[in-house]
């Protein structure tokens, strides 16, 4: 910025000079605000004396100096390389820090070596703070309207006093009143994309603020806003208590199915007579047969649907009788001997 040198704020440091004579100095105005992106001088002047060497550094850079106790030129700096240029006369010397990020926000030192060697440096940095555009939105009701003011805002205050420029939805804004760093509008009718820049640096703009239509009563919004929330809730708890009801019927169902599923027998009731008749088949009438016959188990058979093997047990049955019989008759006779 070529104009802050007619802005030179004096600042007279005492620094001994090669015959101890004393130097005053001046540089740029404290402190300097500067957009992002953009390029900023920062400028010190000396008298003419016989110097050797002179260039800038910041102590924030200090732990990547080989010894911390010997600044070293900024332009060394990783940071900065690329970006930063210094020129420098018998009589004045001058950064140029290009492409600025906010992390170069900080102090700045101008470090003067004679032709005799001796190191003077001004004990008085000059502060450098890096910012970028914001837009803002402060909304004031009028009588019968209801405005909005839009305002440039930065985090700091930049220098030179620049002239805002307004866009809305990229297009310039010509028609409409500002002031400063405020644009005042009519939310029914300017509803849109509004960003802001600085004259001179036109490209670096602010990202976009939206503005709708905010025609009606803000409370009215809020209280819709409110209503909206409340029936959202409303409809979510009755959809899970539905779901919750439908859960519950569906367990129950089931349940009352597997008891149904699993009845127990009454126990007067016999196992057979529970049977469904029209599956039954022969053999359920030979059972049948059985439970109702108080003759042996064999002979309460139905004859109809005996086998073979029914008849070799009928015949076992009889041998087995016969066995009986005669045994009974043995043992009756030796009984029946010893008393004779």
């Amino acid at each position: 910025m070529s104009s802050e040198c007619g802005m030179l704020l004096i600042i007279l440091l005492r620094i001994s000079g090669c015959l101890g004579e004393s130097v005053s100095v001046s540089c740029s105005p404290q402190p300097i605000c500067a957009l992002q992106e953009s390029a900023v001088n920062l400028i010190c002047s000396y008298p003419n004396i016989a110097i050797k060497t002179v260039f800038w550094f910041s102590f924030k850079q200090k732990a990547k100096w080989r010894n911390e106790g010997h600044p070293e030129d900024l332009a060394l700096d990783s940071d900065y390389a690329g970006r930063v240029s210094t020129e420098s006369t018998d009589s004045k010397s001058t950064l140029t820090i290009r492409e600025l990020r906010e992390r170069d926000s900080g102090e700045y030192h101008v470090m003067i070596i004679t032709e005799q060697g001796e190191k003077h440096l001004n004990p008085r940095a000059v502060s450098l703070t890096v910012t970028a555009l914001q837009v803002r939105v402060i909304s004031s009701t009028a009588s019968d309207d209801h405005t909005v003011t839009l305002m440039c805002s930065s985090t700091c205050s930049l220098s030179n006093n620049p002239t805002y420029i307004w866009y809305k939805n990229g297009q310039p804004v010509t028609n409409k009143l500002t002031r400063d760093n405020k644009l005042y509008l009519n939310c029914s009718e300017d509803a849109g994309n509004y960003s802001c820049a600085v004259r001179g640096h036109e490209e670096l703009r602010s990202p976009d603020q939206t503005l709708g239509d905010c025609a009606e009563n803000p409370e009215q919004s809020s209280v819709l806003t409110l209503v909206t929330v409340g029936v959202v809730v409303f409809l979510a708890l009755i959809l899970i208590t539905a779901a919750l009801w439908m859960c519950c019927v569906i367990r129950r169902k089931r349940g009352a199915e597997r008891d149904t599923d699993f009845q127990t027998p009454d126990p007067t009731d016999h196992t057979y007579t529970a049977l469904n008749p029209t599956t039954l088949t022969s053999d359920y009438d030979t059972l049948t047969h059985l439970t109702d016959s108080p003759s042996d188990t064999y002979t309460g058979l139905n004859p109809e649907t005996m086998c073979s093997d029914y008849n070799t047990l009928t015949g076992m049955q009889a041998l087995q009788s016969e066995l009986q019989r005669r045994a009974s008759a043995a043992d009756y006779e030796n009984v029946q001997r010893p008393s004779a």
